[in-house]
């Protein structure tokens, strides 16, 4: 009977036993959610207009719904308009896109949360964009595979065609650009086009485009395609090659950073300069290491995006092939099986992608948590500030000793004016001293001059025609003066 019961009761007791480690288990996962909240799932904005068939597709989601006016959109969600359809999402107070038909874009996961702009992946099609003041430089507000578009107050407007060519067109403001070329910066009323073959960029005066206008680029592109299939699948192996070093390289720039920044940081907390800002050049250089890793972690997520475009557009590109096999003849073949292996290798590609994005989101919690020891958490920013020339140097003036307050009497006192003193009388000056004429005097004397000068000359000794003798005594005794 005893036995029975132990052995009906052992299911029990086996439970029983791994109790505490379920508590501990759902004690760790609570703490560790509360401490590390998950970014991806964060709603950003919304859809102000659908006009059309928009499918929406959710991260982890086997199919599409259609989307509506007013519903809500998180990150990595992935908009498509490709049956024909546009909408318009408002992201925040930052930014303004119109996704136009036939294109593919996603909402751009925010790995440093706040501190950089709600953004977009524009995959394939045609996307406009208004960017209001409240977006921030420093942070992209639109990624393809082959640029990154910062903006603040502008209105531009972007193409990704078959071929993975981009025009970028600017209405208002200025836009920067950035990619595997140099960075371009876009003034307004001008437009830039990017090959993606051969990475050739041409920027020139703004171009009027209707829609009909948009729809014949689009489909120039796409008739290169038959003549250039080989070279695109080569071009994407190629960049994918190239895409895979720059992110070893980037990961290993990334952690000497976050090292330095912790370092710099324990050592501000230390000196006790963990309230406000820390004055002195420790504080600039800390923000400064904070900024290089801030943009190495968003170089990281602009690398992982280009990756699973350049996959996704592989595939694509080989059902264009195989759609063109006969066009193509003896060059399907090589370019097909090329696609192929590109294909089968991003399986591995994409698993590494989804390892690495967990990596960054650690990096940014760490790299939160460093700034908040070293008391910049608040004032961070991913715009670098622009360099201001130094004042011009004045010229020393001689200190004078300033001048001493007077002490404020004692209440119940009455202040002491001051004695007016008597000037003392100057002493007279050793020597023969001339008497200085005053100032009436000397005005006197100068009139008397210019009345003599004025006068007509005469010759010696021929009197003037109406002087008197009198008028003559006077002019002998001035001169009998002046010679004396």
């Amino acid at each position: 009977m005893v036995l029975d019961r132990l052995g009906k009761g052992k299911g029990y007791w086996v439970f029983a036993r791994f109790i505490p480690l379920l508590v501990l288990l759902v004690g760790w996962g609570c703490s560790s959610e509360s401490e590390n909240p998950p970014l991806l799932s964060h709603p950003l904005g919304k859809v102000e207009k659908v006009e059309g068939d928009v499918q929406l597709f959710k991260p982890g989601a086997r199919g599409g719904v259609r989307i509506h006016l007013g519903d809500s959109l998180s990150e990595g969600d992935v908009l498509s308009t490709e049956g024909g359809g546009m909408a318009v999402v408002r992201l925040g107070e930052v930014a303004e896109f119109s996704i136009r038909s036939g294109s593919r874009a996603w909402i751009n996961p925010r790995i440093l949360g706040e501190k950089e702009n709600p953004s977009m992946v524009l995959q394939r099609g045609r996307l406009s964009v208004r960017s209001l003041e409240a977006s921030q430089l420093g942070s992209p507000l639109l990624e393809t595979a082959m640029l990154r578009v910062e903006a603040k107050g502008t209105d531009f407007e972007v193409a990704v065609a078959e071929d993975l060519g981009v025009l970028l067109c600017v209405y208002k403001g200025r836009v920067e650009m950035a990619g595997p070329l140099e960075p371009m910066v876009v003034p307004e009323k001008h437009e830039a086009e990017v090959d993606f073959l051969d990475g050739a960029s041409g920027m020139r005066k703004l171009k009027e485009r209707t829609e009909a206008d948009w729809a014949a680029w689009m489909a120039a592109r796409f008739r290169n395609i038959s003549g250039r299939f080989p070279e695109l699948a080569t071009r994407m192996d190629r960049c994918l090659r190239e895409t895979g070093t720059r992110r070893l390289e980037t990961r290993k720039l990334l952690d000497e950073k976050a090292q330095e920044l912790q370092r710099m940081a324990q050592g501000i907390a230390q000196q006790g300069n963990t309230k406000g800002t820390p004055s002195g050049s420790t504080g600039e250089s800390a923000l400064d290491v904070a900024r290089s890793q801030a943009r190495l972690i968003l170089e990281t997520r602009h690398l992982e995006n280009r990756t699973e475009i350049l996959l996704g557009e592989a595939d694509r590109l080989r059902k264009r092939g195989q759609a063109m096999k006969k066009e193509l003849g003896e060059r399907f073949s090589p370019a097909d099986d090329l696609l192929r292996l590109i294909i089968d290798g991003g399986k591995v590609l994409r698993g590494s992608i989804w390892e690495e994005r967990q990596k960054l989101l650690e990096h940014s919690q760490k790299w939160r948590e460093n700034l908040a020891m070293a008391g910049l958490l608040s004032v961070a920013s991913l715009e670098i500030p622009k360099e201001t020339k130094p004042e011009p140097a004045q010229a020393s003036k001689p200190k004078t000793s300033p001048p001493q307050a007077k002490a404020s009497p004692k209440p119940g006192q009455e202040e002491k004016k001051p004695r007016l003193s008597a000037p003392k009388a100057s002493k007279p000056s050793q020597g023969v001293s001339r008497a200085q004429p005053s100032a009436k005097g000397k005005l006197e004397q100068r009139g008397k001059e210019k009345d003599v000068k004025t006068q007509p000359e005469k010759k010696p000794g021929s009197p003037s025609r109406g002087s008197s003798p009198k008028t003559k005594q006077d002019t002998r005794a001035q001169r009998g003066s002046k010679k004396q």
